[in-house]
């Protein structure tokens, strides 16, 4: 909801998500690596099987680690060609689940977190993504504590469900223009 209030504003969101998930399918590189990690069963007729790249991601440590050396790098070089494609705009902006996490925060000039509680989190990702909220508990254990994001993030968005978040982005982006 943040990205798409940020976009009616004028200002382009690079999807890191989806952007993955992209490339996991398309960019050939990535293709045969991922293939070398988890057998090359893993795409049927050029899809991923992504319940399978999810367990094995997810559940076994060191295969996440080997996927992650192989989407992350890949997803920092399309996102540096898309700021190149969107220096026109003034500020640019990119959505990503795990950014500490995956190192991209490295490659950003300021941060934002999107923060509410874990049961609030939980329940919307099971509505948006139909999945258990034991699904998403295991895909939250992955990630580093809110608690710890908090204190490394430069502006923070209370999405709790009892505050406004427009009045908050928006002081964040007037802030931003004035760096």
């Amino acid at each position: 909801m943040v990205c798409k209030a940020i976009e009616a504003l004028g200002f382009p969101v690079f999807y890191a998500d989806t952007q993955a998930r992209q490339i996991a399918e398309t960019d050939s590189e990535v293709v045969l690596r991922v293939s070398e990690v988890l057998g090359h069963d893993i795409y049927a007729a050029g899809r991923l099987n992504r319940t399978r790249l999810a367990d094995s991601g997810f559940n076994d440590a060191a295969s996440g680690r080997r996927l992650n050396a192989i989407v992350h790098p890949a997803v920092a070089r399309y996102f540096d060609d898309w700021v190149k494609l969107n220096a026109n705009h003034s500020i640019v902006f990119e959505e990503a689940a795990i950014l500490f996490e995956s190192g991209a925060n490295r490659q950003m000039d300021k941060t934002i977190l999107i923060a509410a509680p874990v049961d609030v989190r939980v329940a919307r990702v099971v509505a948006r993504d139909g999945v258990s909220a034991d699904a998403v508990m295991r895909r939250m254990a992955n990630q580093q504590p809110q608690d710890e994001l908090t204190k490394m993030t430069d502006f923070i968005i209370c999405n709790n469900g009892e505050r406004l978040v427009m009045p908050q982005l928006l002081s964040i982006i007037e802030t931003l223009k004035l760096l």
